[in-house]
């Protein structure tokens, strides 16, 4: 079992179908270099698993990517889940990726 540090904790995941992860990834080393303890789960991850993982790590911040428009729906019930678990209520949502750039009121 990895030690979890007591300071802030980011989560980067790709939401599932998505394959394009540099962004994200460069979003993570970014925290990281700010002191942030990272955890990147890598492209097309499943719903259930980040939130699996955002319980198991403790995170304080969920960095959700898509970078095409098909994936929008998909990062809408990861963050409806996330709202939906009063465990993690506590967890910060931050979304990243084109579609995001392209209509920001998503």
């Amino acid at each position: 079992m990895p030690v979890i540090s007591a300071g802030p904790r980011l989560l980067a995941a790709w939401v599932e179908g998505e394959l394009h992860d540099v962004g994200a990834r460069m979003v993570a080393d970014f925290f990281e270099m700010d002191g942030w303890d990272t955890t990147c789960l890598g492209a097309n991850t499943p719903g259930d698993a980040l939130i699996e993982a955002l319980r198991a790590r403790g995170a304080t911040l969920v960095a959700i990517s898509a970078t095409l428009d098909v994936h929008v729906h998909t990062s809408a019930e990861l963050i409806a889940a996330v709202r939906a678990s009063p465990d993690l209520a506590h967890v910060r949502i931050i979304v990243g990726g084109r579609p995001f750039q392209l209509a920001p009121a998503l």
